[in-house]
């Protein structure tokens, strides 16, 4: 049975490259849902970790809060985070990605 994979974006040439989730990370439980889930897209081979992309947005000021810094974190135990507030790095770490493939 096909299953719909619980991602915002993906990337795909007859299997998904890389699949992108967008995170609040003022949320714990935003945050905590987005880690389950790209934990469990990597157990499942769909993607590598590097390829599981966690889309955030926020400010130097906000990543400075030690609540947003330790969501953040943990993210980044599961996926690749990509913060948007900072155009070019964001552009380039998912160009990056949907270059690589899977490994």
């Amino acid at each position: 049975v096909p299953r719909e994979l619980p991602f915002h974006f993906a990337i795909e040439n007859g299997h998904p490259i890389a699949v992108f989730r967008k995170a609040k990370v003022t949320s714990q439980m935003n945050v905590d849902s987005t880690a389950f889930i790209c934990e469990w897209a990597v157990r499942q081979h769909i993607v590598n970790q590097d390829h599981c992309i966690t889309l955030v947005q926020a400010s130097e000021d906000e990543l400075e809060k030690s609540s947003v810094a330790s969501r953040v974190a943990m993210l980044e135990q599961f996926s690749r985070v990509v913060n948007v507030a900072d155009f070019d790095r964001a552009a380039e770490s998912i160009i990056d990605a949907s270059r690589n493939g899977r490994e």
